[in-house]
């Protein structure tokens, strides 16, 4: 390729924790009764099955195939997506973008089995209780998709989480394509610069999207997705396969110790859930990543539980937005803000690393740091966050990191400021 020859194609950071990752992709179509509205460009109602991807510690003595390539499937239905939010014919767009992307991989593997450990725990009456893993509730920011956050969720799944990346299917997602219903989702832009009401529609069909991720997952913890009502796609495995790895969640997945995370809209998201459900013992707390509150009805309400948020120094320097997000912080007892200096908003996203050969085209790539390094900034604070003030007394396969978050300036990592 010529791209290859010039040394033009990317290559994804490996995960740094001690679990190799494996990914498997589920779409699932809730029952009539549960569904809500969307936005649409005929202002009809518009009902969508869910799809999302787990990330999870995988047993890489039984990889069942390749590595994932960077692009879901069908690959050329999302480069067209991304083509068309630039402005470029689908004749183009897929043809450039398979030049130079269409071999990038993700270090994990697609459909691999979950890892057993070793050794797992005994109760008080000595009988065998299965390892159980943490869980990420993972919604992505406009234009995004399950993969555009793969580095920060492979590497939580790197140390033992699993990571359910939700697809939104709002159309804020820059495409989404059903297997099931065999149509692509597009993206829609606002019909009018902040149009509030059109952004309220996504972020109340967002937080049903989360109900109905939670409702499979926990279908595949009790043993039952098979027989949920609704619908379910194909995907790449076999359905044989596809049950084989389904059923390996069955008692694996901790409830008990779960955490709502998000980047941009996504961000905001999680905030509105955190403000609007402070009593739901379901979700620990929260990590949110430079989050985007415009669509919150509320700006200025506190949240009660604890919650980590980074910000770009993008973000940090949008004035106005940061104000509300400085001040919902502070007020918000069990809060920390920070920023990663010299980040882009983007920076917490794939994108970055992905456009790093391109820096040339990009001035806060050409002219920023290394964009590797700071996503391994943003995931070393979000896991030493997670080990501190949200899960301080599990048994969590992350090394200890007592520079990133310090209280103390001369101690911290220089890059992270600590704001509250």
């Amino acid at each position: 390729m010529i791209a290859s020859l010039f040394n033009l194609v990317p290559s994804m950071p490996d995960y740094c924790g001690p679990f190799k990752v494996g990914m498997h992709d589920v779409e699932w179509q809730p029952p009539p009764a549960l569904h809500g509205s969307v936005p649409s460009e005929t202002d009809s109602q518009e009902e969508f099955p869910i799809q999302f991807r787990l990330y999870y510690p995988a047993d890489e003595r039984r990889w069942q195939s390749k590595q994932p390539g960077w692009f879901p499937d069908p690959r050329d239905f999302y480069m067209a997506g991304f083509g068309a939010f630039g402005g470029i014919p689908r004749l183009l767009s897929v043809p450039l973008l398979s030049l130079f992307f269409a071999s990038v991989t993700m270090p994990g593997h697609m459909d691999a089995a979950l890892a057993v450990p070793k050794k797992d725990a005994s109760d008080d009456h000595g009988e065998s209780v299965k390892h159980k893993l943490p869980l990420v509730m993972f919604s992505h920011g406009l234009l995004g998709t399950r993969t555009m956050y793969s580095t920060v969720c492979g590497e939580l799944a790197s140390h033992g989480f699993l990571v359910c990346a939700i697809e939104h299917r709002d159309h804020s997602a820059v495409v989404s394509y059903s297997k099931l219903l065999k149509k692509q989702i597009v993206h829609l832009r606002e019909p009018r610069k902040d149009d509030f009401d059109f952004r309220r529609s996504q972020m109340t069909y967002r937080q049903r999207e989360l109900e109905y991720a939670y409702q499979v997952l926990k279908a595949l913890d009790e043993g039952t997705f098979q027989s949920l009502q609704g619908g379910e796609a194909d995907d790449l495995a076999t359905a044989g396969q596809r049950r084989e790895i389904r059923a390996s969640f069955q008692g694996r997945i901790d409830f008990g110790h779960a955490l709502l995370a998000g980047h941009s809209f996504g961000g905001g998201t999680v905030l509105e859930h955190l403000q609007t459900h402070p009593h739901d013992e379901r979700y620990l707390g929260g990590l949110i990543l430079d989050p985007w509150v415009f669509p919150i009805v509320d700006r200025t309400k506190p949240i009660a539980k604890p919650a980590i948020v980074i910000c770009s120094d993008g973000f940090t320097a949008w004035k106005d937005h940061f104000a509300h997000v400085y001040q919902l912080c502070h007020a918000s007892p069990r809060v920390r803000l920070a920023t990663i200096q010299g980040s882009a908003h983007q920076s917490q996203s794939d994108i970055y690393v992905l456009l790093q050969k391109f820096s040339w085209l990009i001035p806060s790539l050409r002219h920023g740091p290394d964009p590797v390094h700071l996503l391994r900034l943003n995931n070393r604070a979000v896991l030493a966050y997670i080990c501190s003030d949200l899960m301080p007394q599990q048994d969590l396969q992350i090394a200890d990191d007592e520079t990133i978050l310090n209280a103390d300036d001369s101690l911290r990592e220089r890059e992270i400021i600590i704001h509250v």
